[in-house]
């Protein structure tokens, strides 16, 4: 499990710069930079979707499943990083995020 912080403050998922969702997936199969990379969990917080809809308890650990295999931190597409952060405030959809902790080559 990784300690997640998330900067995409309109993400139904996010509560205090913590995600309530157990388990993120972070895509980018063919990723060399971070901005290469997105948060394929993002779901934008609108008008029409309630908070009852979205889990509204921040996780402390989570679970993340991820495509970008050339980041240094990715084993058998399960993040191994200690801490990351997901970035993107503002953004209307999963392709404005990114893992700002994504490191190109091998550990």
């Amino acid at each position: 499990m990784t300690r997640l912080t998330c900067s995409v403050s309109n993400c139904i998922n996010n509560e205090n710069n913590l995600c309530c969702r157990p388990d993120i997936k972070v895509d980018g199969s063919h990723a060399h930079d971070k901005n290469q990379t997105c948060c394929h969990s993002f779901n934008h917080r609108s008008d029409c979707v309630t908070a009852s809809m979205a889990a509204n308890t921040p996780c402390e650990q989570t679970q993340v499943r991820c495509d970008a295999c050339e980041c240094a931190y990715n084993e058998n597409t399960v993040c191994t990083a200690d801490c990351i952060c997901v970035e993107g405030d503002g953004a209307c959809d999963c392709q404005q995020t990114c893992c700002g902790s994504f490191r190109c080559g091998s550990k």
